[in-house]
């Protein structure tokens, strides 16, 4: 609107412009877009932008990384994502409770430790595997489990627990055996 009053006006007459120009003239922006422009809002929409990308790539990442079983590299993203810092303790006490600031006085005390848990006396009266009972097993059995026993076995079990190592579901094992069984 601005730049067609200034066209509209002669060379040689002086033109003041006065005037709020963070005020919204009217309803419709349209008119003062042209005057004012827009103060940076495409910056603003595109860091917002950006952003988004960005967070929605570090997911994807993230969901590879769970996918394949990287618990490293998806720890690495939650750490980032999450953004916080892993706490040290630098606050250590001897054993009348004096908390123990220097670095070297630390070191100190930590060897103490260690040495007062790991370093043990031998015990007075140590176990020998010859007078130690122990239990011979006559025969195990290498036939295939009965139905009767894999059906023990699964009932045991608790529904809604994490798969074990073959990463079979109670649920699923119960379904596998009553197919096999019709």
């Amino acid at each position: 609107m601005l730049d067609e009053t200034v066209r509209k006006s002669h060379r040689h007459d002086i033109l003041i412009v006065t005037g709020d120009f963070n005020a919204k003239v009217g309803t419709y922006p349209k008119h003062y877009d042209s005057v004012m422009g827009k103060h940076g809002e495409d910056e603003k929409k595109q860091l917002k932008q950006d952003k988004k990308n960005w967070l929605e790539a570090k997911a994807k990442e993230a969901e590879e990384a769970a996918r394949n079983q990287h618990t490293k590299t998806l720890y690495s993203i939650v750490k980032t994502l999450t953004n916080e810092r892993p706490r040290k303790s630098t606050a250590i006490k001897d054993k009348e409770n004096n908390i123990i600031t220097n670095s070297e006085d630390r070191k100190k005390r930590w060897k103490e430790h260690f040495n007062e848990i790991l370093n043990r006396n031998e015990p007075v009266n140590p176990v020998c595997e010859e007078e130690a009972p122990v239990e011979e097993i006559d025969s195990i059995s290498t036939d295939p489990p009965t139905l009767e026993e894999i059906n023990k076995t699964l009932k045991s079990l608790k529904n809604g627990k994490a798969a074990g190592v073959d990463s079979i579901h109670q649920t699923q094992s119960l379904h596998l055996v009553r197919l096999n069984n019709c």
